[in-house]
């Protein structure tokens, strides 16, 4: 909840054909997260599957789903390449 001193910011954006599963089908989501919550938590309250990305990024650095974000975090999450 905005506001709320206990919560952090966290912003996750969806890249590739994964953004469809992501709230809204923006694939961009910004919520506020009581920590330490870790990646794959967050996206198992967010009802999205970890399985849809190969990997995530913060600062252009590869994390893992374990990672636990900080207050500000810009999360990117990527996609397999689909293709026929």
């Amino acid at each position: 909840m905005k506001g709320d001193p206990a919560k952090i910011r966290v912003t996750l954006s969806a890249m590739g054909h994964s953004a469809q599963y992501f709230p809204g089908g923006s694939g961009k989501v910004e919520i506020y997260v009581t920590p330490p919550r870790t990646l794959e938590g967050i996206l198992e309250d967010l009802c999205v599957a970890k399985d849809l990305f190969m990997f995530a990024l913060v600062e252009d650095k590869k994390v893992g789903f374990d990672y636990v974000p900080r207050d500000g975090d810009e999360v990117v999450l990527v996609s397999p390449v689909m293709g026929g």
